[in-house]
């Protein structure tokens, strides 16, 4: 655009960027995990509620930084949804805020979920002296140390990222049919280029089922 501009209005002869050629888009390499696959493996999650929190990232495809930095007071167990406005940076342990609007927003989680992080509430009600809801979800006081967290996560999913369950959830979600527009939304895209472009090509299992037409 700066060069057209150039060219159009201060007379530029020659386009320097032309022997540059064009750059090539390459897709980014996706890792996943099937979810009968790590519904069995991450019962060897043991320390904590790493489990849970494990759970969770799978479920919700919430980002690690911002499932670390959930408050109770942002649990909407009445409507099955959580609120993420926060993140939490790995390197200084320090609360910020999301690095874009779109970040921001409400997340729905399934039942099976919101019964989980409510037996955890009951169990830190029961057991933490002044318990409130200004508490974190996922180490009280304070949220848990990501290093940590990472270390036991690996000797479970060595293959694995913890990103990469946000990846899982939304490789789930596109092979059982689910618009691509909503996962967008879901995924909390600020465009749907960035979910197709990350996420298209695991329409692998709908693309065989789409052959079935021909049979």
């Amino acid at each position: 655009m700066l060069i057209n501009h150039a060219i159009k209005f201060f007379g530029l002869k020659v386009d320097p960027t032309l022997t540059a050629g064009s750059i090539q888009r390459v897709r980014p390499n996706i890792n996943f995990i099937r979810l009968e696959d790590f519904d069995h493996r991450v019962n060897n999650l043991e320390h904590l509620h790493y489990q849970e929190l494990a759970r969770l990232l799978f479920y919700t495809g919430l980002r690690v930084g911002k499932g670390l930095a959930l408050k109770w007071s942002e649990m909407n167990f009445e409507e099955n949804l959580l609120h993420v406005n926060k993140t939490i940076d790995i390197a200084t342990r320090k609360i910020t805020t999301t690095k874009t609007e779109g970040s921001v927003g409400y997340v729905p989680f399934p039942i099976f979920i919101g019964e989980m992080l409510e037996h955890i509430k009951k169990e830190s009600a029961e057991k933490i002296y002044g318990f409130n809801n200004d508490m974190f979800v996922f180490g009280v006081v304070a949220p848990y140390h990501y290093s940590h967290f990472r270390k036991h996560f690996k000797r479970v999913f060595p293959e694995l990222r913890i990103h990469d369950l946000r990846h899982s959830y939304a490789s789930y979600l596109i092979n059982k049919g689910v618009d691509i527009y909503l996962v967008k939304e879901l995924m909390r895209h600020d465009d749907i280029k960035q979910t197709t472009n990350t996420h298209g090509h695991l329409y692998v299992e709908r693309k065989r089922e789409a052959m079935s037409v021909f049979d």
